[in-house]
């Protein structure tokens, strides 16, 4: 039985580093579209949320939607994500703003 090489598009210009995370995403394609973008927002958002979770839950989500929708941000203009999942980064980075002021005025109070 004889296995069939996968074979891969070479690299029209990876020499920046948007280029080079073009060529990555175009290499994640899985049908649905290049997920590099959506995986570097989970890890980054999981990463920031256990880093911050001494502070508390809430400023551990605030912090992590903030990174997470400016993030998703540069990442779109990028390309390396579809514009919904910006969307939904921008709504985490409210959610956590909004998170952080009340938590903050617990402690005015």
């Amino acid at each position: 039985m004889m296995m069939s090489a996968m074979v891969f598009a070479a690299p029209h210009n990876a020499t920046t580093l948007q280029g080079m995370l073009g060529y990555i995403n175009s290499l994640t394609d899985v049908g649905q579209g290049p997920i590099l973008g959506i995986i570097l927002l989970l890890a980054i958002g999981a990463i920031t949320f256990l880093l911050t979770k001494g502070f508390g839950n809430e400023k551990a989500f605030g912090t992590t939607g903030l990174i997470v929708g400016i993030l998703g941000i540069f990442l779109r203009m990028m390309s390396l994500i579809s514009d919904y999942v910006m969307y939904i980064g921008i709504v985490f980075a409210v959610l956590g703003v909004y998170l952080v002021m009340k938590e903050a005025s617990n402690y005015e109070n």
